[in-house]
């Protein structure tokens, strides 16, 4: 199956591969020819033929060696090009793959194994090709025709040293399946160790901290233990069979000169076809130990490749499929009875019978406490998984049945921790989307982003490396990367659990007039450990264990006095449930105002109209907002108070 899936991805080279097959033939039969001229050359001295006989022999001897040497480079640049091309098509169609797949593939696998499949396995090939099948044909062919030559010049001869061939062909074989075997299992104790180190330096900070760097060197040695006992076995093996067809090479030359010897002596053969049956031996038998060599380092380089080949046999995943695309997106969202376990962890599930409608226009939000759900159901609303059963729905139409580009357009998401690529701020913002530049700053300024990265270095050409961008900053421009596609639906995971308290009450204000602004145009879905910042939301979810506890708008539920009363209670710690909150107190336009440089997202933050007359008023957008954050605070502590 590997060499089949090779052979596939050279196809589209079949020129090449045409042409450094020609090569290699032309290069092994030029080569064959050059013990025959070695011998007539010898003879033709010592018979005391003639001198113009001898210098045509060398003249045909150097021809043979200038002609060989030609065909072998022009055979090893050919199969160079081959190699390179063939590595870098399966490297790129073993990462499609790899990303292709189910996402709880990602949940099984760890990444330093993946790296290790893609780096390492798929650098196996290489030798694959452009050495070790190079090779191993060119001395194969070179067997075939010196082994007829050596049955023209003397048949029993040539059976007396094809026994002791085929017995080192055997004891190859053996090798050659052990290494197959042993390389195999070396392969995935190697990717263990690389998974180890990489999740060693990936956690640096908090080795350090702990002082643990003498149990993480000890926790890599005893993972090397294991390649050690591995390599061990392969020495040993090597050593077994490097004695062996050491042994078996010099014997073929023993039973040739026996065997001929006497056949000489008894005028049977002359003693120029026994010196060329000699040299003809040596030839031949080396060519068999290469062939047998190479036919074991294939062997290694196929049991590297397997897992890789059969990461690229797999199929993409179902999220990824085409499907129905409707004219138009009004963004009901709708769950029957959905229910979904995790295959890493069945039990207990993770969602049971859950039915939901998420009216378009409307903000609902999911609350609950951790490992109630809400992530599962976000991810089922990402389609990111499918449901174990029941059905997710959007204007209707199951998730299933639409086309997975066409649904990841009408979303936007903001997860819990803000993941940016290495590259520019502009790209980031943009990503996955054709965005102007004018739309990406318009993203970024709703955001309240702008301001930050104009300062960059490079502004929104600025590259992003690991720690230039604090946590919030991170999660603005994440907000804006969902903001910039101009979603009917918008996703809103913890987007603040992960930041300090500065930058969550930043990221909150920015949050906060988003969902206030959305409601009535975008369908918000919005997962928050603050419930202070969900009481405008018309519908309330509250999980508990998997399932649908309660739902209902923030005076509802806390008149149940069941679980979102008690979560309310525990985070305020006060009668704050009983507060009845004053519309025109939560009306955020009175928090702060922004320039209408976006008016996809509704109305704006900052009046424009009032910069423009009084610019040297206008302070940084983050001081606002701080500062109007801090102020609402303050007011809701007195309103505690009085209460």
């Amino acid at each position: 199956a590997v060499l089949l899936k090779i052979w596939q991805l050279v196809q589209p080279d079949r020129g090449l591969l045409i042409g450094a097959f020609s090569l290699l033939a032309l290069a092994a039969l030029v080569e064959l020819a050059i013990p025959h001229y070695v011998s007539k050359s010898i003879f033709a001295a010592t018979k005391g033929c003639s001198s113009e006989l001898f210098q045509q022999y060398i003249v045909l001897l150097l021809a043979c060696c200038t002609g060989y040497a030609v065909f072998a480079g022009a055979r090893g640049v050919c199969f160079a090009f081959l190699n390179m091309r063939l590595v870098q098509r399966m490297r790129a169609e073993v990462f499609d793959r790899i990303i292709s797949r189910e996402l709880d593939f990602f949940d099984k696998e760890e990444v330093g194994t993946l790296t290790s499949r893609l780096g390492a396995d798929c650098q196996s090939v290489a030798r694959l090709i452009g050495f070790h099948i190079n090779v191993m044909l060119r001395n194969f062919m070179q067997c075939i025709g010196g082994g007829i030559y050596l049955f023209v010049l003397s048949p029993p001869l040539a059976a007396a040293c094809a026994i002791v061939t085929a017995a080192l062909w055997i004891v190859t074989l053996w090798y050659s399946n052990l290494s197959r075997r042993l390389t195999r299992v070396g392969q995935d104790a190697l990717a263990d160790t690389t998974q180890v180190a990489e999740e060693v330096f990936t956690l640096a900070r908090t080795v350090r901290t702990f002082g643990t760097e003498e149990l993480e060197v000890a926790r890599y040695k005893g993972s090397l233990q294991r390649i050690v006992a591995i390599a061990t076995r392969y020495c040993l093996a090597y050593a077994m069979y490097l004695t062996s067809s050491s042994f078996l090479f010099n014997a073929t030359k023993v039973v040739t000169l026996a065997c001929g010897g006497v056949a000489a002596l008894k005028g049977v053969i002359t003693p120029e076809q026994l010196t060329a049956f000699i040299l003809y031996v040596e030839f031949v038998t080396t060519a068999s130990i290469a062939v047998c060599e190479q036919y074991a380092s294939v062997m290694e380089a196929v049991g590297s490749t397997e897992k890789v080949v059969d990461l690229m046999s797999q199929p993409a995943a179902k999220q990824l499929a085409e499907g129905h695309k409707p004219e138009r997106c009004a963004g009901l969202l709708e769950l029957r009875n959905v229910g979904y376990r995790y295959p890493t962890r069945p039990d207990p599930p993770a969602l049971k019978g859950v039915s939901l409608t998420i009216r378009p226009g409307q903000l609902t939000a999911v609350v609950g406490l951790s490992g109630s759900g809400k992530s599962t159901l976000m991810s089922l609303l990402q389609r990111l998984y499918d449901p174990c059963s029941g059905d997710v729905l959007l204007d209707g139409v199951p998730l299933s049945e639409l086309d997975a580009a066409w649904y990841r357009r009408q979303i936007g998401v903001v997860s819990q921790e803000p993941k940016l690529f290495s590259t520019d701020i502009l790209s980031n913002i943009a990503y996955g989307i054709d965005a102007t530049r004018e739309e990406v700053e318009a993203a970024a300024r709703a955001s309240n982003a702008h301001e930050f990265i104009a300062q960059l270095p490079q502004g929104y050409d600025t590259r992003v490396t690991s720690n230039m961008l604090s946590g919030g900053q991170k999660q603005r421009i994440v907000i804006a990367r969902a903001l910039v596609r101009d979603p009917a639906v918008l996703l809103l995971d913890e987007a603040t659990s992960a930041l300090d308290a500065e930058s969550e009450t930043l990221v909150q204000a920015t949050l906060d007039y988003i969902m206030e602004e959305s409601q009535g145009s975008k369908t918000v879905v919005v997962i928050a450990h603050r419930l202070s910042t969900v009481r405008n939301a018309q519908q309330i979810v509250v999980m508990n264990k998997g399932e649908i506890a309660e739902v209902g708008d923030h005076e509802a539920l806390l008149a149940m006095r069941g679980i979102y009363w008690e979560l309310v209670q525990r985070q305020e710690g006060s009668d704050l449930a009983e507060e009845t909150i004053d519309e025109d107190e939560m009306d955020i336009t009175q928090r702060f105002v922004m320039p209408p440089v976006f008016q996809k997202f509704g109305s704006v933050l900052f009046d424009a109209s009032e910069r423009k007359t009084n610019p040297e008023n206008t302070d940084s957008s983050e001081q606002k907002i701080s500062e109007s954050w801090h102020k609402e605070e303050r007011e809701r502590k007195k309103r505690r108070k009085e209460t």
